[in-house]
């Protein structure tokens, strides 16, 4: 009989899984009733990063303009927009509210590379988590792919709930596709009722992922294709739930999802 076996990047995986900080299993909600967000202890903001350099503050907001500067009095509107505006050592504020994305490219955060001595940051309003709700079939919310020393912070990504059908599809929260990425630090956002990956990342070095909350993904939690420049490399996982996979699809309950998906962790045979 023919053995399969699990590839380097599987068992990484693994490794990964088996070191990760323990999570209370969530409980199962009642029929009809809505889940009560899980609650995960914070761990210690990520270390070994270079202090940050002198730069901008820019700012968002939902009743800002596109053709403002960015300041706080004058914000722009759209965090697509005001991510495509920074330099190294800029951060971009959103501002507490509520933002729509529903078009590919304008509406996808889409910040540049940063340098080691000055990164690109972007995060919500301290003491509050702005959403960015995705409708219209959108990609993404944050597209990661091809840069380095960036790190987003205090998010809510989730699909718009005001609409319904296929109004309401969208794909994944963050993603790094094509294009290796380096230095990429993920905390404190909250990934949930997405179509596709709360995460979908190919090729990553130096990735910290950091007291995240993803659930009711209909592809996954983290996930992504095979590699093509050597995929997951010094990956670190700390603090994060990862739960209920697979229970929400394009509006449903996951039940017509096109394949099926494991509920916590998943390992799966591959040719490597």
């Amino acid at each position: 009989m023919q053995t399969a076996r699990l590839s380097a990047a599987l068992i990484f995986a693994l490794s990964l899984a088996l070191t990760c900080s323990p999570i209370a299993t969530p409980t199962a909600p009642a029929p009809g009733e809505t889940p009560a967000p899980t609650t995960v202890a914070a761990s210690p903001a990520p270390t070994g990063e270079a202090p940050a350099a002198p730069g901008h503050v820019y700012y968002v907001a939902p009743d800002g303009d596109n053709a403002n500067p960015g300041t706080r009095d004058r914000p722009w509107a759209t965090p697509g927009y005001g991510s495509r505006q920074l330099h190294p050592g800029d951060t971009l504020i959103i501002l507490g509210g509520r933002y729509t994305l529903r078009e590919d490219d304008a509406d996808i955060l889409t910040p540049p590379s940063g340098t080691a001595s000055a990164w690109i940051t972007i995060r919500g309003e301290e003491g509050h988590r702005p959403i960015l709700a995705g409708r219209d079939n959108l990609l993404t919310a944050i597209n990661l792919s091809g840069v380095r020393y960036v790190r987003v912070e205090n998010l809510e990504v989730t699909h718009d709930d005001t609409v319904s059908g296929e109004a309401a599809w969208f794909r994944e929260g963050v993603e790094i596709l094509g294009a290796p990425s380096a230095h990429i630090v993920l905390q404190d956002l909250y990934i949930h009722h997405i179509d596709e990956y709360g995460m979908n990342i190919q090729d990553v070095e130096d990735l910290q992922i950091v007291n995240c909350r993803i659930e009711y993904c209909g592809f996954g939690a983290l996930g992504g294709p095979a590699g093509e420049h050597g995929g997951w490399r010094d990956v670190t996982i700390r603090g994060c739930s990862l739960s209920w996979s697979g229970h929400y699809y394009q509006g449903g309950d996951g039940s017509d999802r096109p394949y099926d998906r494991p509920d916590g962790f998943g390992i799966e045979p591959s040719q490597g």
